[in-house]
């Protein structure tokens, strides 16, 4: 496809895959920094949230809350 748009979210790069629930695309990046992004044509970021741990896993989503595997830690958030 035809790329619409071109945002650097994190300083670190991506190893975790994007996932989408609730309306919403969810990307953890390496570098503690999950930033919560609004899909469609134009690029609209809905938040930005850092967690003290390094993540390449990709999120997980179950029963409306997000597990987030880091190197240290298991982090479950109910938005």
């Amino acid at each position: 496809g035809k790329e619409v748009y071109h945002e650097s979210l994190a300083a670190m790069r991506y190893r975790a895959n994007p996932v989408y629930a609730d309306g919403k695309l969810y990307l953890q990046g390496r570098d503690q920094t999950l930033t919560v992004v609004k899909p469609g044509r134009k690029f609209e970021k809905l938040a930005t949230n850092k967690l003290p741990d390094t993540f390449t896993a990709s999120p997980a989503v179950s029963n409306s809350v997000i597990y987030l595997r880091g190197w240290k830690d298991l982090y479950a958030i109910k938005p």
